[in-house]
């Protein structure tokens, strides 16, 4: 008799039937024979017992619990039930500052400066030459708490940037006035395998007409640096976006690695769906 396994897609409260990007998911998993179903993350105690695998998918509130959150996958793992991507990623990745790590080993990314203690917006600007510049918690998501500012906004974006400095870890980045043309760029990869890719308005320039989602071709360059990114990490990941744009020279620079709960815009590439479903199968084979 064969095993009948059951898949949680994570999700939140607000997407209780789960985002409907992911939605193609539950037929391709049930064409595999494997039952998928959403469950909230931090819904009502049991709602998880029995499932074999957790797939992170719409849980776009976790940073605003994050403690909880990383100990509810631990206890997950505990209980046997195998939690994609691993929660080493998870918690490498639930930190903004990954980015300086990366840089480290050479990856190009946008210019990112975690400021001194007292060090001011203005001072920040002054020493990098920005005349525009964003500033955002380290632990965030969809946009929170991120503000563009340029010099003559500075006078009233200093209380704010002092206010979120005292309260938490900040990162300050220039502006990217590329994201007005070309948007940010989005490279998705499953299994390490490049799959498809998706241009995302700019969050900071909503008047920007760039369709959200919107399939593209990107170059050989563009996925070998998506590749070269992904093969920095300690362990592979069963998903993962690479948000980047190009700077004025034409050089990717990454804005964002996704390998917690990223959009994977399933609807922008049908066959993604399935081929996540049969990795998953693969794994559990």
């Amino acid at each position: 008799m064969s095993r009948t396994w059951t898949i949680g897609l994570a999700t939140m409260s607000a997407l209780a039937d789960l985002h409907p990007d992911d939605l193609p998911l539950v037929p391709a998993f049930r064409d595999i024979g494997i039952e998928a179903r959403p469950v909230i993350w931090n819904g009502p105690p049991g709602s998880w017992d029995g499932l074999d695998v957790c797939l992170i998918r719409s849980t776009w509130d976790y940073f605003q619990h994050l403690p909880e959150f990383l100990g509810w996958l631990r206890q997950l793992a505990a209980a046997g039930t195998r939690v994609w991507n691993p929660i080493p990623l998870v918690e490498w990745n639930s930190d903004k500052s990954y980015l300086k790590d990366l840089e480290r080993q050479g990856i190009p990314i946008v210019p990112t400066v975690l400021p001194g203690p007292g060090e001011s917006l203005e001072q920040i600007l002054d020493r990098e030459g920005w005349d525009r510049a964003v500033f955002k918690p380290s632990v965030s998501g969809g946009s929170w708490r991120t503000h563009a500012v340029e010099r003559r906004s500075l006078p009233t974006m200093e209380t704010i940037f002092r206010e979120l400095r005292d309260e938490r870890t900040v990162l300050v980045q220039p502006y990217m006035a590329q994201v007005e043309t070309t948007g940010e760029r989005s490279l998705i990869f499953l299994g390490g395998e490049f799959s498809h890719a998706v241009l995302r308005a700019a969050s900071l320039a909503p008047e920007v007409p760039i369709a959200e989602g919107a399939p593209f071709a990107p170059s050989d360059a563009e996925q070998a640096f998506g590749r070269r990114v992904l093969s920095l990490l300690e362990s592979p990941p069963l998903y993962a976006r690479v948000d980047y744009v190009a700077d004025a020279e034409g050089v990717p620079r990454l804005m964002e690695l996704e390998l917690i709960e990223p959009r994977l815009f399933f609807p922008s590439h049908p066959a993604s769906a399935n081929r996540l479903a049969e990795l998953v199968w693969g794994e559990l084979r």
